[in-house]
């Protein structure tokens, strides 16, 4: 046995789930190592590394179940055998059931992944990731286990699938293997000749053709355009979700290539159908592979229904932020997504049994280009046997063409090449359109494909001359209808049928498919050799006669300006030219006059330094002569300390002298270099202004036109080019309506004429702009179509109204109604009713009263009708709101309204009086008080009858006998004396 060398030791503080080691051995990030604790071993997956000085700690996270206890420090951790990583990670699946995808990264583990839990499936990645080619293995693996599937290949990729490997791999253990009796392929067959039925016919195969057992189909969409492509994806997915919930064909899986293409975040026609796809096929065996480079261009519903993430490498932070988090992985894995190795993925998701790991994804056998059920349950040798009698019944389909009438195509001389433009708005494009806009039934009759023909002629102009000394090229092209030709041909033409480019690529020499092809003759004759010739020699003339190229010449450059330059265009490109020549000069004057002031401006630096220090010497001097001069305050001037002290200060005073002196000096030299500094910035400024003043100029210029002679002009092609044109009719139905509109219109850009317009009677050329009345079906432009904005209806101004007040339009099925006052048309949402007028009479808002009490709505007639007048303060006011006097009856308005305190009657002002005291209303029915001192009407919570006079007064005026503490009124106070004092006492205690 080989005795094992650990490759690190257990440190810090482990858990159960986590610990840090110290590494001792080789170890790497996104390792698994294990350790053996609790008498069995336990697998650990490396998810960090750090560097504390020259020692490397590795962290890591437990897989599978952890240990009961946590690690104890010191234990040896070692790199994890392939068994127990196999064991750990789920690897151990019946591998005739499953599907191999590649190796796990630095190990000889092979990654089988079981086919159970492929149901819907992410590959995402950069170009160039890896991706596709992961998708390749895949179908490999399923074609293996005769799982059908059907492809929609965007960009012609997968068509490798036929094609064998060049040789194996011995580190895989995978050998060459062709699928080509497997597979089968639509596509158009002028893009894809390898293709083994044309695209054309795929409408036609039904759900139980494409998918069969054990094969393969791949839709090519490849050549197409991106509309197209959109809706044969939407009709192809919708028929197999359909056949999928009916139960009418087995398992598959759908392999969708640049899924944003078709399921993204606008809506769209794919869009709704691949949600549902998602949504609802897993439950009946529709499993779906979705391959992008862009996860936040995807659909946020598809996407999130991807069970299985395989991820490959990613550059994009949003990209990455959704992989992470919608493949369920934790923190860390964003460096490990970026740094991912071409070929190299993280499977995450359902098809993982515990953690997320790396892959190496297998060679290819074929060569690179470019919960639910288990699907193997559902193949059997029947199925095997029915889908190759199916499979073999769609190859004979591709053999046979479709019955094409072509109507006297007219013959054309051989040097003239003929071409014909694809037809990209064909029947079923017009129907589709017209049937998805409006609710109508469209009827198409007697449709016919005519190519109508144009002349295409290009010519190169070579012009080379020595006086001026030029030479140029440049191009002309003339694209001449050939139909109502009057006269000569008109070379000045670059339109013909309404177009005025197109893409060379899109030429084919052979027409599109329809039923029944029509071919106008053209006006001129091109069926002989002269004619070519003909048409060669009578452009080269019209060329000569027509161009002439005028030219600039800068007399201080001495070159010419291209052909038919803009003077100004070509004064630019001057000035742009002489710019960096300019900057240049620019650069030296400035660093020779800042090298100068550079030098300058350091002297004056050390200048104002040396200054400084002098002027503090000089401070401090002039401080110390001051102190001495102090001191001698007081002295005998014949004393020797007199004498010495007066000599110090003299020395000092002719220090100081000679230091002031050195200051002016280098004050002197300072304002020199200033000055100097000043000058040469002046003179560098001058300079520059110089420098640009001569650049601006120009100088003079003169024009030179040059005329075309018959050597300069080569005429590359003359062409014939057919243009799909479609001319019929079509029969629009609404119940009991019919309309008969006419129709011609382009094929390859869709403008022609849709009709009519009933109001203006111009011609509608373009079917977005066409409108139907919703009532009369007449055909209406864009100017003259109105929407209802009750119901949204288009209609015509014959069967619209216009609300007067609110503005809007609407149809004549809405209501409308008349303000019997003024006449004014009225909508619904504007109409107003009296609520004494029957229903019908129709008021506007400026002929409605709303009163104010009660909020009914009144005519002018009712409103005045419903007025009463208040019995007090006169107003008119709404009689809904009139009370009535509960004593004498007399109206009142809500102001008018008093109410008693006491018994809670209403009452009028003339049968209420008010409390002075507390301001209570009270009716004349109760009793009312007055007080006998100040004579005011009080009610009975404030009247108070004297105990000593039997007067009644208000509580005002009561007092409290000082003596002996009753409660009279304050004429009852009274002050008697005593003796030889005054006492104040009340009447009933103090007798006077």
């Amino acid at each position: 046995m080989v005795e094992r060398k650990p490759i690190g030791i257990v440190v810090g503080s482990p858990s159960t789930s986590e610990f840090e080691f110290k590494c001792i051995g080789t170890v790497r990030n996104n390792d698994f190592v294990e350790v053996y604790h609790d008498d069995r071993w336990h697998v650990f997956f490396v998810k960090s590394l750090r560097r504390e000085g020259e020692t490397l700690y590795a962290s890591c996270t437990c897989l599978g179940r952890p240990p009961d206890t946590p690690l104890k420090v010191g234990l040896e951790v070692y790199a994890a055998s392939e068994d127990n990583i196999r064991v750990t990670l789920g690897l151990t699946a019946d591998y005739s059931k499953s599907v191999y995808l590649g190796m796990l990264r630095n190990y000889n583990v092979k990654v089988y992944i079981p086919v159970d839990r492929l149901n819907r499936i992410f590959v995402v990645g950069k170009p160039g990731s890896g991706k596709s080619y992961t998708a390749g293995v895949l179908i490999e693996e399923l074609l293996k286990k005769d799982i059908p599937i059907v492809i929609i290949d965007v960009h012609g990729e997968y068509s490798s699938l036929k094609v064998a490997a060049k040789s194996g791999c011995m580190e895989f253990g995978v050998n060459p293997v062709s699928y080509v009796d497997r597979i089968i392929e639509f596509g158009d067959k002028k893009f894809n000749a390898a293709a083994n039925i044309d695209i054309s016919y795929l409408g036609e195969v039904s759900a139980e053709d494409l998918v069969l057992t054990g094969k393969c189909v791949i839709i090519n969409l490849r050549g197409l355009d991106s509309d197209d492509q959109v809706s044969i994806v939407a009709s192809v997915v919708n028929k197999l979700l359909d056949a999928a919930i009916a139960r009418r064909i087995p398992p598959f899986y759908l392999v969708l290539d640049e899924a944003h293409r078709f399921v993204g975040r606008e809506k769209s026609e794919s869009q709704i159908v691949l949600r549902r796809f998602s949504q609802e096929g897993r439950k009946f065996g529709a499993n779906l592979i979705v391959i992008s480079q862009r996860p936040q261009l995807l659909d946020t519903t598809v996407r999130s229904l991807s069970g299985t993430w395989i991820i490959h490498r990613l550059s994009d932070p949003n990209d990455i932020s959704i992989a992470v988090e919608s493949g369920g992985l934790g923190r860390g894995w964003e460096d490990s997504i970026v740094w991912l190795g071409v070929g190299e993925c993280i499977v995450t998701g359902e098809a993982v049994d515990r953690v997320p790991y790396i892959v190496r994804v297998r060679c290819r056998e074929t060569i690179h280009g470019g919960a639910g059920f288990n699907p193997l349950d559902y193949i059997s040798e029947d199925s095997l046997r029915n889908a190759e009698v199916k499979w073999r019944g769609l190859m004979k389909l591709g053999a046979i063409p479709k019955a094409v009438e072509v109507v006297a195509k007219p013959k054309v001389s051989p040097l003239i090449n003929q071409y014909h433009l694809p037809v990209k708005f064909d029947l079923k494009f017009i129907s589709s359109n017209l049937s998805s806009r409006f609710p109508f039934k469209f009827d198409f009759n007697g449709i016919t494909l005519n190519y109508y023909p144009a002349l295409d002629i290009k010519a190169i102009v070579n012009v080379k001359r020595s006086k001026p000394n030029v030479e140029f090229s440049d191009e002309y092209r003339a694209f001449i209808p050939l139909s109502n030709v009057s006269g000569e041909l008109d070379y000045n033409s670059s339109r013909a049928y309404d177009i005025e480019s197109f893409d060379e690529s899109e030429l084919s020499v052979s027409p599109s498919n329809f039923d029944k092809i029509n071919y106008r003759n053209p006006d001129i004759d091109l069926s002989s050799l002269n004619s070519y010739e003909k048409i060669v020699k009578d452009f080269k003339k019209f060329l000569s006669l027509k161009l002439s190229y005028k030219l600039h010449y800068s007399t201080k450059f001495k070159v010419y300006s291209k052909c038919n330059e803009d003077l100004e265009e070509f004064k630019g490109r001057l000035r742009e030219a002489g710019k960096e020549i300019f900057d240049s000069k620019c650069r030296k004057v400035v660093e020779k006059y800042e090298a100068k002031i550079s030098k300058h401006n350091a002297i004056i630096k050390s200048l104002r330094d040396d200054i400084k220090i002098k002027v503090q010497s000089a401070k401090r001097l002039i401080s110390t002569i001051n102190d001495l001069k102090s001191k001698l305050r007081g002295l005998d001037p014949s004393s020797r300390e007199y004498i010495s002290i007066s000599s110090k200060i003299q020395s000092l005073e002719d220090k100081l002298s000679k230091l002031n002196k050195m200051v002016s000096e280098s004050n002197s030299e300072l304002e020199y270099r200033e000055k100097v500094v000043e000058d040469l910035k002046r003179e560098m400024n001058d300079e520059l202004r110089r420098l640009k003043s001569e650049f601006e100029d120009l100088g003079e210029f003169k024009t030179v036109v040059i005329n075309l002679g018959g050597k300069d002009v080569d005429v590359e092609y003359v062409r014939l080019i057919w243009v799909p044109i479609f001319d019929g009719t079509v029969k629009i139905s609404l119940k009991d309506l019919e309309r008969n509109l006419s129709l011609h219109w382009n094929g390859y850009n869709g403008v022609g004429v849709y009709g009519k317009c009933d109001v203006c009677g111009s011609q509608i050329t373009n079917l977005d702009s066409l409108e139907f009345c919703n009532i009369c079906l007449s055909p209406l432009c864009s100017g003259h179509s109105l929407k209802c904005s009750a119901c949204e209806a288009t209609m015509c101004p014959e069967h619209s109204f216009k609300c007067d007040v609110c503005g809007r339009v609407f149809c004549v099925n809405e209501k409308s109604y008349t303000c019997s006052i003024c006449g004014k048309k009225l909508c619904s949402d504007c109409v107003k009713h009296c609520v004494k007028c029957v229903f019908e009479v129709a008021y506007c808002g400026e002929h409605i009263h709303v009163c104010d009490d009660c909020g009914k709505s009144y005519c002018e007639i009712h409103y005045l009708e419903h007025l009463s007048k208040c019995g007090d303060c006169g107003r008119e006011v709404c009689g809904e709101s009139i009370v009535h006097c509960e004593i004498c009856g007399k109206p009142l308005c809500r102001d008018c309204i008093h109410k008693c305190s006491v018994c809670g009657r209403v009452v009028c002002k003339d049968h209420v009086w008010k409390c002075s005291i507390c301001g209570a209303e009270f009716c004349t029915d109760e009793e009312k008080h007055v007080c006998s001192i100040c004579g005011r009407i009080i009610c009975d919570k404030h009247v108070y009858k004297c105990p000593s006079c039997g007067r009644e007064v208000c509580t005002n005026h009561v007092k409290v006998c000082p003596n002996c503490g009753r409660r009279v009124c304050e004429s009852c106070i009274i002050t008697v004396k005593r003796l030889f004092r005054y006492k104040t006492g009340c009447k009933l205690c103090l007798k006077p």
